[in-house]
C-alpha cells in the first residue's frame, strides 16, 4: 500500500499542473479505496481511487464528468453504513451557488443530488459536515453559510429527504462568508432579524453532557468576534459571544479539539489574530472560557489557517510562520489549561524542536 505522501504526489502527477488544495484525504482500510479528493482549476471533481495493495491500478475518477455536476472551492467528505455497504460522500456548491452531495458505494456509481432544489436554500463557499445517531437512524448534517450571511443547517436521516434551518434566525447572529467572492454569486434579497454577521466557514464539534450529545460550532463574525453556537435535545440552537468573555478577537476560520482535563474534558480552539498571534481558547465546566497567547510564549506570529490534532494527550497545531517560509508545529504537555501554560514549537522545514517554553519565561 502507498503511504499518504506517495498517493498525494501520485494525484498530482496523474492530474498534472497545479491543482486547488486538496479538500479531503483519508488513509484506506477497505477496498476499493477513496484515498484523496481535491477540485481541479475547471471545476471537476477528482477522486484517487484504487486497491490497497499493488500500485498499478491507482486511477483518479473524474466524478464530474460521470455526474455531469461541477464544483467550485473545496468539498467535504463523510462516510455511512448501508447494512454491509459503506458509502461515500462528497458535498460542495456548484458554480450557481447550489449545494450538492455526491454519493458512491459498491452497488451504484458515482451519484448527485441537489440538495438546494430540494430545500429552496443556497449556501456559498466551504461546508462542515458531521453525523449523529437518533435512535437506530443516522442523521447526516451540512453547515454553510449563505449570500446574506445566514448560517444554514442541512440535514437528512432515512426517515426524512434534506432540510433545511437558519441558525442564525433561531441565535440572531448573523453570517459573512468569506468566501461570497468566489462564486460572485448576488445576494438574494433576504431580511436578517438581527446585524450579527459571522465570517465563515465554521467549525464543529460533539460532547456529551449525560445522555445528551450537544453539537457545537464556531466562527468568527465581521467584527472579528468569536462565536460559539450550541444545539442539544433539550434545547434549540443558541449563541454565545467567547470574545466578549476572553477580550480576544481573531480573523478568518478556527480549528477544533477536545482533550481530557482531569475529570473534565476541555473544548478548545484555535486561530489568528489581526496582528499574527496564534491564540487557543479553551472551556471546561470548572471555568469559562479563557484565553492562551501562543504567539507571546513562542515568540512565533503566523497567519491562518490553523490546523490541530491530539496525540498521546498532547495538543498540536500547524500553521505557517508570519512572513517566513517555515510552518510551524506547536505542541504542549497538557498545561494549556493551567495558569501557567508550556508550550514548544518545531519548524518542519528544521530538523529540531525547541525545548518547552512556559507562560512565565516569555517575554
Amino acid at each position: 500500500m502507498r503511504t499518504a505522501r506517495e498517493m498525494l504526489l501520485v494525484t498530482t502527477l496523474l492530474i498534472g499542473g497545479v491543482l486547488m488544495p486538496s479538500a479531503v484525504f483519508a488513509q484506506c482500510s477497505v477496498a476499493p479505496c477513496l484515498a484523496e479528493v481535491t477540485v481541479s482549476a475547471s471545476g471537476d471533481l477528482l477522486a484517487l481511487s484504487g486497491s490497497l495493495v499493488g500500485t498499478e491500478d491507482w486511477q483518479v475518477v473524474n466524478v464530474s464528468r460521470i455526474t455531469g455536476e461541477h464544483v467550485v472551492g473545496p468539498v467535504t467528505r463523510w462516510q455511512t453504513q448501508d447494512g454491509e455497504f459503506t458509502v461515500e460522500h462528497l458535498a460542495g456548491i456548484n458554480p450557481s451557488g447550489d449545494l450538492l452531495v455526491f454519493f458512491w458505494s459498491l452497488r451504484a456509481n458515482w451519484q448527485v443530488v441537489n440538495v438546494s432544489a430540494i430545500t429552496g436554500q443556497r449556501v456559498l463557499g466551504p461546508v462542515t459536515n458531521w453525523q449523529t445517531q437518533d435512535g437506530p437512524f443516522t442523521i447526516e448534517h451540512l453547515v454553510g453559510v449563505n449570500a446574506d450571511g445566514d448560517l444554514m443547517l442541512f440535514f437528512w436521516s432515512p426517515q426524512a429527504d434534506w432540510q433545511a434551518a437558519n441558525i442564525s434566525t433561531i441565535t440572531g447572529q448573523k453570517m459573512a462568508n468569506i468566501s461570497a467572492t468566489i462564486t460572485g454569486q448576488p445576494r438574494p434579497g433576504q431580511q436578517a432579524m438581527t446585524g450579527q454577521q459571522v465570517l465563515g466557514p465554521v467549525t464543529n464539534w460533539q460532547s456529551q453532557d449525560g445522555p445528551f450529545t450537544i453539537e457545537h460550532l464556531a466562527g468568527v463574525n465581521a467584527d472579528g468576534d468569536l462565536v460559539l453556537f450550541f444545539w442539544s435535545p433539550r434545547a434549540d440552537w443558541q449563541a454565545f459571544n467567547i470574545s466578549a468573555v476572553t477580550g480576544q478577537r481573531v480573523v478568518g476560520p478556527v480549528t477544533s479539539w477536545q482533550v481530557q482535563d482531569g475529570p473534565f474534558i476541555a473544548e478548545n480552539l484555535a486561530g489568528v489574530s489581526s496582528s499574527g498571534d496564534l491564540l487557543v481558547f479553551f472551556w471546561s465546566p470548572k471555568a469559562d472560557w479563557q484565553v492562551v497567547n501562543v504567539s507571546r510564549i513562542t515568540g512565533k506570529q503566523v497567519v491562518g489557517p490553523v490546523t490541530s490534532w491530539v496525540k498521546g494527550k498532547i495538543d498540536h497545531l500547524a500553521a505557517t510562520g508570519l512572513n517566513e517560509r517555515g510552518v510551524y508545529v506547536f505542541w504542549n504537555l497538557g498545561f494549556g489549561r493551567q495558569p501557567n501554560p508550556g508550550w514548544g514549537f518545531c519548524d518542519v522545514s528544521q530538523t529540531g524542536c525547541t525545548r518547552l517554553i512556559f507562560a512565565s519565561s516569555a517575554r
